[in-house]
């Protein structure tokens, strides 16, 4: 009778509402089935790359990239996947070199991209695609610690990292280095032009010098970057110094406050609008021109000190500062 009914007058039975318990263990269901769903596809990618992907007694994944071999404390992942609400973490990755285990590996914690709706299984197999895969991934954003871990693996001397090394600075710091002549060189800001000269094996750090617009020598800024420069990571590997040096003179106009002192002030005793825009800065903020103190609230060495001193006098003149009385 009542499919006539419904034949006759459109009638349709409503649907029976979905408790709010069933949507909740609808839920559940989707997430341990999505787990389930992703542990194929990790399985799979190891089924895959069984002559690069390698385990260990200890909980160890090994995984060869195309740049360098990376050690994976897999515990850590399990750990967390087996209950997300304790205090765990993902432990560094080893780095090492290509063909060989090292006793002191450089370590990086390596970052990927994930969605709260991603099962935790998926950015595990995000993250092992991106080590085997590593030379295409290089310049990504969030890889500056592998890629940091990378060079103070292998250096700046011809090396597996070399190819993808030289493409970054090429795209991202218009820069091109030199192997032969452990150099680089830097197109900065305002026809400025910087090299960076790594060749000394008796410092930790490197030279820094600069040529400016119409110039055809070159002006030595530091014999050792990391020694005159400390306390700052702009200069803690020639790695970060390329991508500042790719912004300069113009950033440290910009903001004169914000980056090493001596550094700033030695480059503008040679930029009169650097020095003309510290001065400013002096009159608006007087605690900038006394206090040396860096923003990590470490105090500058005697030797510093006095180099400071009398760099902000010739800035001064420079740059037109105006005593107020």
């Amino acid at each position: 009778m009542s499919e006539v009914l419904n034949a006759l007058f459109g009638y349709q039975s409503r649907p029976k509402k979905q408790s709010a318990k069933d949507k909740v263990f609808d839920e559940f269901e989707m997430v341990v089935t999505s787990y389930h769903n992703s542990f194929e596809l990790f399985k799979d990618i190891v089924g895959r790359n069984q002559d690069r992907i390698f385990f260990e007694d200890d909980m160890k994944m090994i995984v060869k990239g195309k740049m360098a071999i990376y050690r994976i404390d897999v515990q850590s992942w399990i750990d967390a996947l087996r209950n997300p609400f304790a205090p765990t973490s993902f432990e560094p990755v080893q780095v090492h070199p290509l063909h060989r285990f090292v006793d002191d590996p450089c370590k990086a914690c390596v970052q990927v991209s994930f969605s709260s709706q991603q099962p935790g299984i998926d950015s595990i197999c995000s993250y092992i695609m991106g080590l085997l895969n590593d030379e295409s991934y290089f310049g990504m954003d969030e890889l500056r610690p592998l890629r940091s871990a990378l060079i103070r693996t292998y250096g700046y001397a011809k090396s597996p990292i070399s190819d993808a090394l030289e493409e970054y600075f090429d795209e991202h710091c218009d820069a091109s280095i030199q192997f032969t002549q452990s150099k680089i060189l830097v197109q900065g800001t305002n026809n400025w032009k910087w090299r960076i000269d790594f060749q000394n094996p008796c410092i930790q750090g490197f030279k820094i010098e600069y040529q400016k617009p119409r110039q055809s020598w070159w002006n030595t800024l530091t014999l050792n970057a990391q020694d005159d420069f400390d306390h700052t990571d702009e200069f803690c590997e020639i790695f970060y110094a390329v991508e500042l040096l790719s912004n300069c003179p113009r950033v440290l106009k910009t903001q004169p406050t914000w980056h090493h002192r001596l550094f700033t002030f030695r480059v503008a005793v040679d930029y009169p609008p650097l020095a003309k825009r510290i001065c400013r800065e002096f009159t608006n903020n007087p605690y900038y021109e006394a206090d040396y103190t860096d923003r990590w609230g470490d105090e500058p060495s005697p030797m510093v000190y006095e180099e400071l001193e009398e760099l902000k006098e010739q800035i001064k003149i420079i740059g037109g500062f105006e005593e107020e009385f």
